[in-house]
Protein backbone atom coordinates (compact mmCIF):
# COMPACT_ATOMS: atom_id res chain seq x y z
CA UNK A 1 0.00 0.00 0.00
CA UNK A 2 1.38 3.44 -0.90
CA UNK A 3 2.19 5.25 2.33
CA UNK A 4 2.16 8.77 0.93
CA UNK A 5 1.27 10.41 -2.36
CA UNK A 6 -1.32 12.25 -4.40
CA UNK A 7 -3.79 11.65 -7.18
CA UNK A 8 -3.20 13.56 -10.39
CA UNK A 9 -6.02 14.05 -12.91
CA UNK A 10 -6.24 15.23 -16.51
CA UNK A 11 -4.05 12.47 -17.96
CA UNK A 12 -4.39 11.28 -21.54
CA UNK A 13 -5.11 7.55 -21.79
CA UNK A 14 -2.28 5.80 -23.62
CA UNK A 15 0.26 8.59 -23.06
CA UNK A 16 3.50 8.08 -21.16
CA UNK A 17 4.39 10.05 -18.02
CA UNK A 18 7.33 10.18 -15.63
CA UNK A 19 6.70 10.59 -11.90
CA UNK A 20 9.52 12.09 -9.83
CA UNK A 21 9.88 12.18 -6.04
CA UNK A 22 12.53 13.74 -3.81
CA UNK A 23 12.90 11.47 -0.77
CA UNK A 24 15.02 11.42 2.41
CA UNK A 25 15.36 8.03 4.11
CA UNK A 26 16.74 7.86 7.63
CA UNK A 27 18.80 4.93 8.96
CA UNK A 28 15.85 3.10 10.56
CA UNK A 29 13.36 4.03 7.83
CA UNK A 30 11.78 1.44 5.52
CA UNK A 31 13.11 0.80 2.04
CA UNK A 32 10.65 2.46 -0.35
CA UNK A 33 9.94 2.73 -4.07
CA UNK A 34 7.94 5.21 -6.13
CA UNK A 35 4.84 3.78 -7.75
CA UNK A 36 2.00 4.67 -10.07
CA UNK A 37 -1.22 2.94 -9.05
CA UNK A 38 1.01 0.21 -7.54
CA UNK A 39 1.45 -1.26 -11.02
CA UNK A 40 4.67 0.50 -12.11
CA UNK A 41 7.57 0.88 -9.70
CA UNK A 42 10.88 2.70 -9.50
CA UNK A 43 14.03 1.06 -8.18
CA UNK A 44 14.14 0.64 -4.40
CA UNK A 45 15.65 3.48 -2.37
CA UNK A 46 18.43 1.86 -0.34
CA UNK A 47 20.66 4.85 0.47
CA UNK A 48 20.09 6.59 3.81
CA UNK A 49 20.67 10.02 5.36
CA UNK A 50 20.61 12.03 2.13
CA UNK A 51 18.06 13.38 -0.32
CA UNK A 52 17.60 11.08 -3.33
CA UNK A 53 15.49 11.19 -6.50
CA UNK A 54 13.16 8.35 -7.49
CA UNK A 55 11.60 8.15 -10.97
CA UNK A 56 9.04 5.84 -12.53
CA UNK A 57 7.72 6.02 -16.10
CA UNK A 58 4.31 4.52 -16.92
CA UNK A 59 1.57 4.54 -19.54
CA UNK A 60 -1.71 6.04 -18.37
CA UNK A 61 -4.63 3.58 -18.42
CA UNK A 62 -7.13 6.17 -17.17
CA UNK A 63 -7.39 9.94 -16.81
CA UNK A 64 -6.05 9.83 -13.24
CA UNK A 65 -3.27 8.07 -11.37
CA UNK A 66 -2.23 7.66 -7.75
CA UNK A 67 1.46 8.54 -7.36
CA UNK A 68 3.03 7.54 -4.06
CA UNK A 69 5.64 5.62 -2.10
CA UNK A 70 5.30 1.94 -1.32
CA UNK A 71 7.06 0.21 1.58
CA UNK A 72 9.44 -2.64 0.69
CA UNK A 73 10.27 -3.93 4.20
CA UNK A 74 8.90 -3.92 7.75
CA UNK A 75 10.87 -0.98 9.23
CA UNK A 76 8.72 1.64 10.94
CA UNK A 77 11.00 4.71 10.72
CA UNK A 78 10.14 7.99 9.00
CA UNK A 79 10.57 8.76 5.29
CA UNK A 80 10.54 12.44 4.35
CA UNK A 81 9.19 13.60 0.99
CA UNK A 82 10.61 16.88 -0.33
CA UNK A 83 8.20 16.92 -3.28
CA UNK A 84 6.56 14.92 -6.05
CA UNK A 85 5.72 15.79 -9.62
CA UNK A 86 4.52 14.28 -12.88
CA UNK A 87 5.73 15.26 -16.37
CA UNK A 88 4.56 14.00 -19.78
CA UNK A 89 6.91 11.99 -21.99
CA UNK A 90 6.67 12.36 -25.77
CA UNK A 91 7.36 9.56 -28.24
CA UNK A 92 10.77 11.07 -29.04
CA UNK A 93 11.88 11.75 -25.50
CA UNK A 94 13.52 9.90 -22.65
CA UNK A 95 12.23 10.02 -19.05
CA UNK A 96 12.55 13.38 -17.32
CA UNK A 97 15.97 13.81 -15.64
CA UNK A 98 15.81 17.39 -14.41
CA UNK A 99 15.48 18.76 -10.87
CA UNK A 100 12.25 18.84 -8.92
CA UNK A 101 9.81 21.71 -9.40
CA UNK A 102 6.12 22.28 -8.87
CA UNK A 103 3.55 25.06 -9.03
CA UNK A 104 4.87 26.55 -5.81
CA UNK A 105 8.40 26.90 -7.20
CA UNK A 106 9.38 30.48 -8.12
CA UNK A 107 8.03 31.14 -11.61
CA UNK A 108 5.83 28.04 -11.55
CA UNK A 109 2.09 27.55 -11.58
CA UNK A 110 -0.44 24.76 -11.18
CA UNK A 111 -2.58 23.81 -14.19
CA UNK A 112 -5.40 22.92 -11.80
CA UNK A 113 -5.82 22.16 -8.12
CA UNK A 114 -2.50 22.71 -6.27
CA UNK A 115 -0.65 19.43 -5.62
CA UNK A 116 -3.27 17.54 -7.63
CA UNK A 117 -2.49 18.74 -11.16
CA UNK A 118 0.40 19.22 -13.58
CA UNK A 119 2.78 22.13 -12.96
CA UNK A 120 4.30 24.50 -15.50
CA UNK A 121 7.16 26.93 -15.13
CA UNK A 122 8.36 30.11 -16.85
CA UNK A 123 11.26 29.82 -19.28
CA UNK A 124 14.75 30.39 -17.86
CA UNK A 125 13.39 30.36 -14.32
CA UNK A 126 15.92 29.79 -11.57
CA UNK A 127 15.49 26.51 -9.77
CA UNK A 128 16.97 27.78 -6.49
CA UNK A 129 16.92 31.00 -4.50
CA UNK A 130 20.72 31.15 -4.51
CA UNK A 131 21.24 31.07 -8.26
CA UNK A 132 24.28 31.64 -10.49
CA UNK A 133 24.24 33.53 -13.79
CA UNK A 134 26.66 34.60 -16.54
CA UNK A 135 26.00 37.94 -18.24
CA UNK A 136 22.43 37.77 -16.95
CA UNK A 137 21.76 34.21 -18.20
CA UNK A 138 20.87 31.83 -15.37
CA UNK A 139 22.97 28.67 -15.01
CA UNK A 140 20.25 27.00 -12.95
CA UNK A 141 17.24 26.16 -15.06
CA UNK A 142 15.40 22.92 -15.78
CA UNK A 143 17.41 22.42 -18.98
CA UNK A 144 20.89 22.89 -17.47
CA UNK A 145 22.00 23.29 -13.91
CA UNK A 146 24.84 23.28 -11.39
CA UNK A 147 25.08 19.97 -9.55
CA UNK A 148 28.02 20.68 -7.22
CA UNK A 149 26.86 21.80 -3.79
CA UNK A 150 30.24 22.40 -2.16
CA UNK A 151 33.87 22.44 -3.19
CA UNK A 152 35.68 25.61 -4.19
CA UNK A 153 32.45 27.44 -5.02
CA UNK A 154 32.03 27.78 -1.24
CA UNK A 155 35.71 28.10 -0.32
CA UNK A 156 37.52 31.37 0.47
CA UNK A 157 40.39 32.46 -1.80
CA UNK A 158 43.94 31.42 -0.98
CA UNK A 159 46.26 33.99 0.62
CA UNK A 160 49.31 35.45 -1.08
CA UNK A 161 52.47 36.67 0.65
CA UNK A 162 55.55 35.52 2.58
CA UNK A 163 57.37 36.51 5.72
CA UNK A 164 60.53 38.63 5.67
CA UNK A 165 63.95 37.29 6.63
CA UNK A 166 66.26 39.69 8.48
CA UNK A 167 69.98 38.81 8.81
CA UNK A 168 70.94 37.53 12.27
CA UNK A 169 67.37 37.72 13.55
CA UNK A 170 65.83 34.41 14.61
CA UNK A 171 62.97 33.25 12.42
CA UNK A 172 61.13 35.67 10.18
CA UNK A 173 59.00 38.80 10.44
CA UNK A 174 55.35 38.06 9.73
CA UNK A 175 53.76 39.86 6.78
CA UNK A 176 49.98 40.13 6.54
CA UNK A 177 48.62 38.04 3.69
CA UNK A 178 46.55 39.24 0.73
CA UNK A 179 43.67 37.29 -0.90
CA UNK A 180 44.85 35.93 -4.24
CA UNK A 181 43.17 35.18 -7.56
CA UNK A 182 41.30 31.90 -7.66
CA UNK A 183 39.55 29.35 -9.86
CA UNK A 184 35.95 28.27 -9.23
CA UNK A 185 34.96 24.91 -10.73
CA UNK A 186 31.29 24.34 -11.39
CA UNK A 187 30.03 20.81 -12.05
CA UNK A 188 26.98 21.02 -14.30
CA UNK A 189 24.56 18.95 -16.33
CA UNK A 190 22.64 19.76 -19.51
CA UNK A 191 19.75 17.91 -21.11
CA UNK A 192 17.46 18.12 -24.09
CA UNK A 193 14.51 19.94 -22.56
CA UNK A 194 13.20 23.48 -22.63
CA UNK A 195 14.30 25.84 -19.88
CA UNK A 196 11.07 25.22 -18.00
CA UNK A 197 11.66 21.46 -18.02
CA UNK A 198 9.23 20.51 -20.78
CA UNK A 199 9.88 18.09 -23.61
CA UNK A 200 10.45 20.21 -26.78
CA UNK A 201 7.62 20.05 -29.32
CA UNK A 202 9.52 21.52 -32.27
CA UNK A 203 12.72 19.42 -32.28
CA UNK A 204 13.86 16.10 -30.87
CA UNK A 205 15.36 15.96 -27.39
CA UNK A 206 18.72 15.08 -28.94
CA UNK A 207 18.64 18.23 -31.09
CA UNK A 208 17.48 20.34 -28.14
CA UNK A 209 20.38 18.95 -26.10
CA UNK A 210 22.83 20.15 -28.77
CA UNK A 211 21.17 23.58 -28.84
CA UNK A 212 21.40 23.90 -25.07
CA UNK A 213 25.01 22.72 -25.07
CA UNK A 214 26.06 25.14 -27.82
CA UNK A 215 24.43 28.01 -25.95
CA UNK A 216 26.27 27.17 -22.72
CA UNK A 217 29.58 26.64 -24.53
CA UNK A 218 29.37 29.99 -26.29
CA UNK A 219 28.28 31.69 -23.07
CA UNK A 220 31.15 30.33 -20.95
CA UNK A 221 33.96 30.18 -23.52
CA UNK A 222 35.08 33.75 -24.03
CA UNK A 223 38.35 35.57 -24.70
CA UNK A 224 37.24 38.40 -22.42
CA UNK A 225 35.97 38.64 -18.87
CA UNK A 226 32.26 38.23 -18.25
CA UNK A 227 30.00 39.06 -15.33
CA UNK A 228 29.42 36.15 -12.95
CA UNK A 229 26.44 36.71 -10.67
CA UNK A 230 25.18 34.71 -7.73
CA UNK A 231 22.56 35.14 -5.05
CA UNK A 232 23.84 34.69 -1.50
CA UNK A 233 22.58 35.42 1.99
CA UNK A 234 23.99 38.17 4.17
CA UNK A 235 26.15 36.28 6.70
CA UNK A 236 24.18 35.34 9.80
CA UNK A 237 20.81 36.28 8.28
CA UNK A 238 18.16 35.05 5.84
CA UNK A 239 18.41 38.23 3.77
CA UNK A 240 19.28 37.49 0.11
CA UNK A 241 21.69 39.72 -1.81
CA UNK A 242 22.91 39.66 -5.41
CA UNK A 243 26.69 39.83 -5.82
CA UNK A 244 28.86 39.92 -8.94
CA UNK A 245 32.43 39.14 -9.95
CA UNK A 246 34.45 39.37 -13.14
CA UNK A 247 35.39 35.91 -14.42
CA UNK A 248 37.07 34.37 -17.45
CA UNK A 249 37.18 30.88 -18.94
CA UNK A 250 39.97 28.74 -17.47
CA UNK A 251 39.20 25.22 -18.69
CA UNK A 252 36.70 22.41 -18.89
CA UNK A 253 33.56 22.32 -21.05
CA UNK A 254 34.15 18.66 -22.00
CA UNK A 255 30.74 16.94 -21.97
CA UNK A 256 30.47 13.37 -20.71
CA UNK A 257 27.31 11.78 -22.08
CA UNK A 258 25.06 10.08 -19.52
CA UNK A 259 22.26 9.36 -21.98
CA UNK A 260 21.14 10.08 -25.50
CA UNK A 261 20.21 13.66 -24.63
CA UNK A 262 22.00 14.38 -21.35
CA UNK A 263 25.59 15.13 -20.34
CA UNK A 264 27.60 16.29 -17.36
CA UNK A 265 30.62 18.57 -17.50
CA UNK A 266 32.82 20.87 -15.44
CA UNK A 267 33.73 24.47 -16.24
CA UNK A 268 36.61 26.30 -14.55
CA UNK A 269 36.18 30.05 -14.04
CA UNK A 270 39.14 32.27 -13.17
CA UNK A 271 38.55 35.28 -10.91
CA UNK A 272 41.42 37.77 -11.18
CA UNK A 273 39.83 39.65 -8.28
CA UNK A 274 38.79 36.80 -5.96
CA UNK A 275 35.73 38.53 -4.48
CA UNK A 276 32.11 38.93 -5.43
CA UNK A 277 30.83 42.43 -4.68
CA UNK A 278 27.41 43.68 -3.71
CA UNK A 279 25.75 46.85 -4.98
CA UNK A 280 27.28 50.12 -3.87
CA UNK A 281 26.07 51.41 -0.50
CA UNK A 282 26.23 55.15 0.22
CA UNK A 283 26.55 56.82 3.62
CA UNK A 284 26.08 60.62 3.81
CA UNK A 285 27.88 62.84 6.31
CA UNK A 286 26.22 66.28 6.34
CA UNK A 287 27.89 69.19 8.09
CA UNK A 288 25.79 68.49 11.20
CA UNK A 289 26.76 64.80 11.49
CA UNK A 290 30.44 64.02 11.08
CA UNK A 291 30.63 60.67 12.93
CA UNK A 292 28.67 57.49 12.16
CA UNK A 293 28.95 53.84 13.17
CA UNK A 294 28.20 51.54 10.24
CA UNK A 295 27.21 47.85 10.17
CA UNK A 296 29.35 46.56 7.30
CA UNK A 297 28.13 43.35 5.65
CA UNK A 298 30.28 40.87 3.74
CA UNK A 299 32.75 38.01 4.26
CA UNK A 300 35.98 40.05 4.25
CA UNK A 301 37.22 43.63 4.27
CA UNK A 302 36.39 45.68 1.21
CA UNK A 303 38.79 48.07 -0.47
CA UNK A 304 36.14 49.16 -2.94
CA UNK A 305 35.54 52.44 -1.17
CA UNK A 306 34.90 55.88 -2.67
CA UNK A 307 34.88 59.22 -0.85
CA UNK A 308 33.17 62.24 -2.34
CA UNK A 309 33.81 65.75 -0.99
CA UNK A 310 31.23 68.31 -2.14
CA UNK A 311 32.35 71.87 -1.37
CA UNK A 312 32.90 73.94 0.42
CA UNK A 313 35.54 71.81 2.21
CA UNK A 314 39.18 72.49 2.97
CA UNK A 315 41.55 69.58 3.64
CA UNK A 316 38.86 66.96 4.25
CA UNK A 317 39.80 63.87 6.26
CA UNK A 318 37.91 60.57 6.64
CA UNK A 319 39.11 58.22 9.38
CA UNK A 320 38.05 54.67 10.12
CA UNK A 321 38.62 55.00 13.84
CA UNK A 322 37.87 51.30 14.41
CA UNK A 323 40.87 50.32 12.26
CA UNK A 324 42.94 53.50 12.67
CA UNK A 325 43.03 54.10 8.91
CA UNK A 326 42.95 57.68 7.58
CA UNK A 327 42.78 59.38 4.16
CA UNK A 328 43.13 63.14 3.59
CA UNK A 329 42.54 65.36 0.56
CA UNK A 330 44.96 68.26 0.91
CA UNK A 331 43.17 70.79 -1.24
CA UNK A 332 40.28 73.23 -1.28
CA UNK A 333 36.95 72.12 -2.70
CA UNK A 334 34.90 75.23 -3.45
CA UNK A 335 31.12 75.49 -3.22
CA UNK A 336 29.71 73.79 -6.32
CA UNK A 337 32.81 71.63 -6.81
CA UNK A 338 33.41 68.04 -5.90
CA UNK A 339 36.24 65.53 -5.76
CA UNK A 340 35.94 61.73 -5.74
CA UNK A 341 38.66 59.58 -4.17
CA UNK A 342 38.72 55.94 -5.35
CA UNK A 343 40.59 53.84 -2.78
CA UNK A 344 40.51 50.64 -4.85
CA UNK A 345 42.12 52.21 -7.93
CA UNK A 346 44.23 54.81 -6.08
CA UNK A 347 42.75 57.62 -8.15
CA UNK A 348 41.15 61.01 -7.49
CA UNK A 349 39.18 63.24 -9.83
CA UNK A 350 38.47 66.88 -8.98
CA UNK A 351 35.60 68.55 -10.86
CA UNK A 352 35.98 72.36 -10.66
CA UNK A 353 33.31 74.97 -11.29
CA UNK A 354 34.95 75.89 -14.57
CA UNK A 355 37.28 73.96 -16.83
CA UNK A 356 37.75 70.21 -17.23
CA UNK A 357 37.98 67.71 -14.38
CA UNK A 358 41.57 66.94 -13.44
CA UNK A 359 43.37 64.06 -11.79
CA UNK A 360 44.18 64.89 -8.20
CA UNK A 361 45.78 61.79 -6.62
CA UNK A 362 48.85 63.90 -5.83
CA UNK A 363 46.81 65.78 -3.21
CA UNK A 364 45.98 62.58 -1.31
CA UNK A 365 47.83 61.41 1.78
CA UNK A 366 46.92 58.45 3.96
CA UNK A 367 48.07 56.27 6.84
CA UNK A 368 47.29 52.95 8.50
CA UNK A 369 47.17 50.70 5.43
CA UNK A 370 48.52 50.48 1.86
CA UNK A 371 44.98 51.25 0.69
CA UNK A 372 43.65 54.73 1.33
CA UNK A 373 40.63 53.37 3.22
CA UNK A 374 39.01 50.00 3.86
CA UNK A 375 36.03 48.67 5.81
CA UNK A 376 35.90 45.40 7.77
CA UNK A 377 32.69 43.37 8.25
CA UNK A 378 30.94 44.31 11.48
CA UNK A 379 30.68 47.69 13.15
CA UNK A 380 33.05 50.36 11.85
CA UNK A 381 33.07 53.98 13.05
CA UNK A 382 33.89 56.66 10.47
CA UNK A 383 34.70 60.24 11.38
CA UNK A 384 34.92 63.23 9.04
CA UNK A 385 36.99 66.31 9.87
CA UNK A 386 37.77 69.45 7.86
CA UNK A 387 39.85 72.56 8.45
CA UNK A 388 37.09 74.74 7.02
CA UNK A 389 33.79 74.53 5.17
CA UNK A 390 30.42 72.94 5.76
CA UNK A 391 30.14 70.79 2.64
CA UNK A 392 28.78 67.25 2.47
CA UNK A 393 30.92 64.11 2.47
CA UNK A 394 29.69 60.82 1.01
CA UNK A 395 31.32 57.42 1.55
CA UNK A 396 30.34 54.70 -0.89
CA UNK A 397 31.43 51.07 -0.60
CA UNK A 398 30.73 47.65 -2.08
CA UNK A 399 30.70 44.73 0.40
CA UNK A 400 32.97 41.80 -0.49
CA UNK A 401 31.79 38.16 -0.47
CA UNK A 402 33.45 34.81 -1.09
Amino acid sequence: MASSGFTVTGLTVGSAYTAVAIVYRETDSPVVALTSNETAFSSNLLQTNSWQTLRVTFQATSTSSKIGLVRRDTNEGQVNIGGMMLVPVSSTSSPYEGPYFDGDTAGGSWDGTPHQSISTSEANVNTTDTYWAVNGVSLQTFAYNIQTLGGDRLAPPSLRGSDTTIPYRPGRVFTSRVPDSRVISLGMWVQGSTEDGRVPNDVTMQRKFLQNWEMLRNLLWSREQFTLTKMVYVPGTSVPITVTAKASFAGGLVPQMTGGSRAVFTVDLFLSDPFFYGDQIEVIFPSTTRTKTLDIIGDDRTNKVEIEYAGAITNGVVTNTTRNVMVRYNNVVLTGEKVVLDSFNFSALHTPNSGSPYRAAGYVTHSGDPFWLYLEPGQQTLTVTTEAGAGTVRVRYQPAFF
